[in-house]
């Protein structure tokens, strides 16, 4: 959505509650088929036992790639695509490549290191 702004230029809208939450979770679901492939095959290579023994670190991989494959590489996750949203800043601009890449570090990487517990966090975080 857009909206002319003063100066002339278009400014992108804020997106609703209920497409953002939509966007998340369309996200997920993608996240999540892609986290049970690379689950699927650390089993195949590492065996059973010792993948489940870093699940959490295939999961943050996953993650990474999601995230990294999109939002890093300057386009809209399928969640965004979905719900025809865009990431923008607070004036209404579009996130240039390099925020863009930033944000997908701090999403992907630090936040669910920063919520799990000491004894939680993968072995590359203790």
């Amino acid at each position: 959505m857009e909206a002319p702004a003063r100066d002339g230029t278009l400014r992108l809208l804020p997106a609703s509650p209920p497409d953002i939450i939509r966007g998340v979770q369309k996200d997920d679901i993608y996240s999540n088929q892609l986290h049970d492939g690379c689950q699927d095959l650390a089993q195949r290579v590492l065996g059973v036992f010792p993948a489940l023994q870093y699940e959490r670190e295939v999961r943050l991989l996953a993650q990474l790639l999601y995230h990294g494959v999109t939002t890093g590489a300057g386009l809209q996750t399928l969640g965004e695509e979905y719900c025809n949203m865009m990431q923008v800043t607070r004036d209404g601009q579009l996130l240039s490549r390099q925020h863009r890449s930033t944000l997908v570090l701090l999403q992907s990487l630090v936040s669910p290191c920063a919520f799990m517990s000491t004894e939680q966090r993968p072995h590359a975080f203790k």
